[in-house]
């Protein structure tokens, strides 16, 4: 099922068994001001082992928050596309946090939760937009091609042997329309959702350690032409299964080769009251307390998100 985002502010009243709407799902304000001026926040990570250090990109800023809430900008000499839609993705790997753009600018790194973020350095790939660490390695992902660094080293690639091409054919030279839209770690495999706004349909593929010459490869999972439509809207829940938003504005748990749709009954709505053509750029979190995934999305005619479902996974 799925609940909207509620307003505090309404004539009547609802029970609800968690206590007052007003706090449900609730916000502080981490600082007086806003942080790089007024611009969108792109993306937010905490980087957790690494250091108790809350990271946010604000366009073309990145920075970071200390114990008082204030905000500093660590951008440092990169240079990040600023748009609102450039949206930041984040991974990390021996004592390094990497971040990935959603507009393919250069992938970016720090050490030791302080100072600056710096390019990435070893030559990865251009054009990368997702990024996942797994099997102690950093993986990096483009709109055809999965990359992976050497082990605990994100700064070493070999983009010649240690790289997964998921471009496809279909009959004499014809080539795929779909990108990868989004990579997530569930178990010991990643998942690659392969679609796009403009591809008929989608496809699902599992990375895994294949055993043989080819340390990695990867296999096609059956869940008829359904894929994410979103890095951001694409996530590992806490028992292991994958939640995603699809083009066809509805929500899907991959649960090994078994897919299932939930919040059908809001699926009609979505498709008519919000901007179908942002849908790529939609935002999901979890309520881990609760047992909630929310989603975010935009209105029809609107370029910024501006409503939120929870939906009881």
């Amino acid at each position: 099922s799925a609940r909207p985002f509620m307003s505090p502010d309404l004539l009547n009243m609802m029970s609800w068994p968690f206590g007052a709407m007003t706090s449900f799902p609730g916000h502080a304000n981490i600082n007086a001001s806003a942080a790089s001026g007024s611009a969108a926040c792109t993306g937010i990570t905490y980087e957790g082992e690494i250091a108790q250090t809350l990271v946010a990109a604000f366009r073309d800023d990145i920075g970071d928050f200390d114990a008082d809430g204030v905000y500093t900008s660590r951008v440092g000499s990169l240079t990040i596309t600023d748009s609102a839609d450039n949206l930041a993705d984040f991974a990390y790997l021996n004592n390094r946090t990497i971040v990935a753009f959603r507009n393919g600018d250069a992938p970016a790194v720090r050490t030791g939760g302080s100072g600056n973020f710096a390019a990435l350095g070893g030559s990865p790939r251009s054009s990368v937009r997702h990024v996942v660490s797994w099997d102690g390695r950093l993986w990096l992902i483009s709109d055809q091609n999965a990359d992976w660094s050497a082990r605990n080293d994100p700064t070493s690639w070999d983009l010649t042997d240690d790289t997964l091409n998921f471009l496809g054919t279909s009959g004499a030279g014809v080539v795929d329309t779909r990108v990868n839209t989004g990579a997530r770690v569930a178990g010991d495999s990643i998942y690659v959702g392969r679609g796009g706004e403009n591809a008929p349909t989608g496809k699902m593929y599992r990375i895994y350690k294949s055993g043989d010459a080819r340390e990695y490869n990867f296999e096609l999972v059956e869940t008829g032409g359904i894929a994410p439509i979103s890095q951001q809207a694409f996530l590992t829940l806490p028992n292991g299964d994958l939640a995603f938003l699809a083009k066809d504005g509805s929500v899907y748990l991959l649960r090994g080769n078994v897919l299932m749709e939930i919040g059908r009954n809001i699926k009609r709505t979505i498709v008519s009251d919000y901007s179908k053509t942002r849908l790529q750029y939609a935002s999901m979190g979890l309520m881990r307390e609760r047992g909630y995934l929310g989603l975010s999305l935009s209105l029809t005619g609107a370029t910024t998100h501006g409503s939120t479902w929870w939906y009881d996974y």
